[in-house]
C-alpha cells in the first residue's frame, strides 16, 4: 500500500470517528441571555452555536449539523497539521463559539475591525451574512483560531504577537487582500516596525497601524520559515516556553540579534515592495 493511500486510509478514520462522535455528542442549554445554544462535542473540541445567528438569510441554507461538521472537521485537519509540521502535541480541550455580532462584541469587547478572537481556551467568531455565504471564509477563521490556541499552550501564553499572528496567517492560507497595500505604503517611508513593539496583541495597536502589523507578521514568519525552517520556528517556541526572553530564544533559535535581523528584514520588505507580488 503506497503512503498516498495509508494517509487516505487514515484521515478516513479520524473523519469516521468524529463524525460518529458529533452524532452522539449533541445537547442543548441556554446562554446567559436567554438564548437556545446548541452544543457540538467531540474529544478534542466544544462547539457552541447560539440560536440567533438562525435569523440570517443566508444562514436558512445550512443546518446546524453540517455548519458544525465544517467547523469541527476544520479544527480537526488543523490539529493535524500542527501537530505533524512541529512535533508538538497540545491536549488542552478547546472550545468554539459562533456568536452573533451583538453577542460577539459584548462578550468580548473588541474593537471594531475585529472579526474573531482566541482567549484563554475559547474561540469566539461572530456569524454574519457574509461569511455564512463564504462557508471557506468562515473556516479560515476557525482555522487562524486554532493556530492561536496552539501556539498559547506549546509556548505557555508566551508568544509575541508578530509570531502568534505571522504563523495564523501563514497557516490560514490566502492573506487577507489590504495588507499588500499597506505594507508597501509603510516601508517607502519607515523601516520595518521593531519587535518588540509588536510583542504584545495588535487590537491596543491605533487602527491605521493594524494592517502594516499584520502584513509585516506574516512577511516575518514567512522569512524565518523560508531562512531557516520549521524546526528553527519549533526551537523558537520551545524556547519561549522554557521562559527565554523573546530576545533570547530568536537568537538561541535563529542564531541571530533580533535587532539585527530587523536590518535584515527592512531590506527584504523593501525588496519585496518592488516586485509584481501581491501578498507580503
Amino acid at each position: 500500500m503506497n503512503n498516498k493511500k495509508k494517509l487516505n486510509q487514515i484521515f478516513y478514520i479520524i473523519f469516521l470517528g468524529f463524525g460518529l462522535v458529533l452524532s452522539s455528542g449533541v445537547s442543548a442549554e441556554r446562554s446567559s441571555r436567554g438564548n437556545d445554544v446548541e452544543i457540538f462535542d467531540t474529544p478534542r473540541f466544544t462547539l457552541h452555536i447560539d440560536s440567533n445567528t438562525s435569523s440570517y438569510d443566508s444562514y436558512k441554507k445550512l443546518d446546524n449539523k453540517t455548519l458544525a461538521k465544517g467547523a469541527l472537521d476544520t479544527l480537526n485537519q488543523t490539529f493535524e497539521e500542527l501537530t505533524k509540521t512541529f512535533e508538538l502535541h497540545p491536549t488542552q480541550k478547546v472550545t468554539l463559539r459562533f456568536l452573533t455580532p451583538a453577542e460577539f462584541s459584548e462578550q468580548t469587547g473588541a474593537p471594531s475591525w475585529t472579526n474573531a478572537m482566541y482567549y484563554r481556551g475559547e474561540i469566539s467568531i461572530p456569524l454574519s451574512e457574509s461569511n455564512l455565504k463564504d462557508i471557506d471564509d468562515l473556516n479560515n477563521a476557525v482555522r487562524h483560531e486554532y493556530v492561536h490556541a496552539f501556539l498559547a499552550e506549546v509556548t505557555r501564553h508566551r508568544c509575541p504577537a508578530w509570531m502568534d499572528e505571522g504563523l495564523a496567517q501563514l497557516i490560514e492560507g490566502k492573506p487577507n487582500s489590504l495588507l499588500g497595500p499597506s505594507l508597501r505604503k509603510w516601508i517607502k517611508n519607515n523601516d520595518a516596525i521593531p519587535l518588540k513593539d509588536l510583542r504584545n496583541g495588535f487590537t491596543t495597536l491605533d487602527r491605521s497601524v493594524v494592517p502594516v502589523a499584520y502584513a509585516q507578521s506574516l512577511f516575518v514568519s514567512r522569512l524565518l520559515v523560508k531562512e531557516h525552517g520549521y524546526g528553527a520556528l519549533k526551537n523558537y517556541l520551545l524556547e519561549l516556553r522554557k521562559e527565554a526572553s523573546p530576545e533570547e530564544a530568536f537568537f538561541k533559535a535563529f542564531n541571530v540579534e533580533q535587532s539585527e535581523f530587523e536590518t535584515f528584514l527592512t531590506s527584504k520588505i523593501l525588496a519585496w515592495s518592488n516586485t509584481a507580488l501581491e501578498h507580503p
